[in-house]
């Protein structure tokens, strides 16, 4: 995987222009199932959080800033708070590709969280292989977006796609409900549906963001040869006909609308990510049909 740096300056400009995007379309999904807690006295007040840039002032609790010299604001209600996790694959299988699919995933996985930063309550990142890795938890306002950048950059692939332990834990230990992101390429040799059952089982918004890259789908391969398993290091020799080549290529989109059909069946939202399209365009696109708002 390349080394240079995946979040450059024309980066922050699209992720901005995101951003910008997505504030009247999640503004709905905020705001819109319940009342304001700013329209009279009826609204209860239930909780506070620490104020993030972007807060409305009016939310903000002066008592408690005179007496602790820190912004919190108040939570109400009715008022709905949106909790957003990354759950990000960065197993070996996604280090490859015309594109790399693991530096392709870590921006569509940094604007999105970019997003949830300007305009959500929480969000996480949690990488993951054959287990959870630590991750980045509790992200809230715009000033954690420096520190996100920074941590996507620094993450290297590695490891086998181990869904249904990675999917187990995460749920096992997060009962709240919440809107969860998977970024992979669901290659499993255990299969995903037991794991994405496991997600959808605690009535978490679930999605998936399927990596596809035009190399593993139309390998351009001829001839002898010797192939590696970049996940369990098995070495096989093959002999590259053409229809072993149509084969392949009929497996490979068999298992990607396999995968799609399986999702949908059960509420799961699927987009294919597929590398040739920058990854704004995308989201783009995922915005504009409102595949993340429901």
């Amino acid at each position: 995987m390349a080394n240079k740096p995946h979040f450059d300056a024309e980066f922050r400009k699209k992720a901005e222009y995101l951003s910008f995007v997505a504030r009247k379309m999640l503004a709905g999904l905020l705001h819109g199932s319940g009342p304001s807690p700013r329209k009279g006295h009826t609204i209860e007040f239930d909780d506070f959080r620490s104020y993030a840039p972007g807060d409305d002032f009016r939310d903000i609790d002066w008592n408690i800033f005179r007496r602790l010299d820190t912004l919190f604001v108040k939570l109400f209600k009715g008022e709905q708070n949106i909790r957003l996790t990354v759950l990000l694959d960065v197993s070996a299988s996604m280090d490859y590709g015309s594109q790399n699919k693991l530096v392709y995933a870590k921006q569509l996985a940094a604007a999105l969280a970019y997003i949830g930063l300007t305009h959500l309550d929480r969000v996480d990142i949690i990488p993951f292989a054959e287990n959870l890795h630590e991750g980045l938890h509790g992200l809230v306002g715009r000033r954690n977006i420096e520190r996100l950048l920074d941590y996507l950059q620094r993450l290297e692939p590695g490891g086998a796609t181990n869904l249904s332990n990675v999917f187990r834990s995460y749920v096992t230990s997060n009962r709240k409900r919440g809107l969860i992101l998977v970024i992979s390429d669901v290659f499993d040799l255990e299969g995903y549906p037991t794991a994405f059952r496991y997600l959808r089982s605690q009535q978490h918004n679930v999605y998936v963001l399927h990596v596809i890259d035009a190399d593993e789908q139309a390998p351009s391969l001829t001839g002898i040869a010797r192939l590696t398993d970049s996940e369990s290091g098995q070495v096989r020799e093959f002999t590259l006909t053409d229809r072993l080549l149509t084969r392949y290529r009929h497996l490979f989109e068999g298992h990607c609308k396999a995968v799609e059909h399986f999702c949908r069946a059960r509420d799961i939202g699927y987009v294919g990510a597929r590398t040739e399209i920058p990854f704004d365009e995308l989201i783009l696109r995922v915005l504009r049909k409102g595949e993340f708002i429901r």
